[in-house]
């Protein structure tokens, strides 16, 4: 019985909300909470902040321990390996019910070919919480 309420408070995962860098974050989600973040005017070299939100759906409050991003291409010609986003690791607290926003450092490489710009880059969001 312990190990079943154990397994219970065990990590929530939310592999949520496909956004997208250039354009409007779309959601999908899984588990207790949403991830969605969109960011506009990536240049070369410049390093900017991705403000994802996390969205608890429960009435629970929930405790985010990591957030990573997963970069897609943007195109034949203007790959993944073009833009890096940082990823969060700590502890964010999300009331029941509510939002929370978190920066994460987003930048394309210095030497990214021009197809690149203004390119829309898909995003997938992951993220682990506990109950708490």
């Amino acid at each position: 019985m312990a190990m079943a309420l154990a397994a219970a408070a065990a990590a929530l995962t939310a592999v949520a909300a496909i956004g997208a860098v250039g354009a409007g974050p779309a959601r999908t989600t899984k588990g207790g909470f949403t991830l969605s973040g969109h960011i506009r005017g990536l240049l070369p070299g410049i390093p900017r902040h991705l403000v994802i939100t996390a969205h608890n759906r429960g009435r629970r409050p929930l405790l985010v321990r990591s957030i990573t991003v997963r970069v897609r291409a943007a195109g034949p010609h203007c790959g993944a390996k073009n833009l890096h986003v940082s990823r969060f690791r700590g502890r964010m607290r999300v009331r029941g019910h509510a939002s929370r926003r978190i920066a994460v450092r987003v930048s394309m490489l210095r030497d990214s070919p021009s197809a690149c710009q203004g390119a829309v880059f898909p995003l997938a969001f992951k993220g682990r919480a506990t109950r708490g």
